[in-house]
């Protein structure tokens, strides 16, 4: 095996808001409308001197409004910060912002996934896990 291109050196959870939504309903459970309710914002930033440095940073909300608040049992707001590092070859791609961009936020999502799953493993309605998605543009 060999090292990616791409190397998560650090990462933080910056916010962590997951409140057991008491409007929640069990026997109204829509999963067709659950998984767009969640909001993804993705902001990336190159080091100011460390051009091969990146910060990424991946919040994720669902803000819930009154016609979707019985389908939705986890009230949730995150923010995940990561520091990224990329080596020259990766660099000089073409779109090498978008790809570090599509894998990070995975990376990203991955480790807000798992802390999600485990705090509502605890939680009054059972294991939340985030859907799967796709970052790509």
């Amino acid at each position: 095996m060999t090292p990616s291109p791409l190397q998560l050196e650090h990462y933080f959870f910056a916010k962590v808001s997951i409140e057991a939504n008491k409007a929640f309903d069990a026997r109204a459970v829509d999963e067709s409308g659950l998984d767009a309710s969640l909001q993804v914002d993705i902001k990336l930033s190159q080091h100011n001197t460390e051009k091969q440095r990146y910060q990424l940073v991946l919040k994720l909300d669902r803000p819930v409004q009154a016609e979707v608040a019985k389908h939705i049992p986890y009230l949730i707001s995150l923010e995940v910060v990561g520091f990224f590092k990329v080596d020259e070859a990766f660099q000089a791609q073409p779109d090498s912002e978008n790809k570090l961009r599509v894998n990070g936020a995975s990376l990203l999502y991955s480790a807000a996934r798992e802390n999600i799953s485990m705090i509502t493993s605890r939680g009054p309605y059972g294991v939340y896990l985030l859907p799967t998605l796709s970052f790509q543009s």
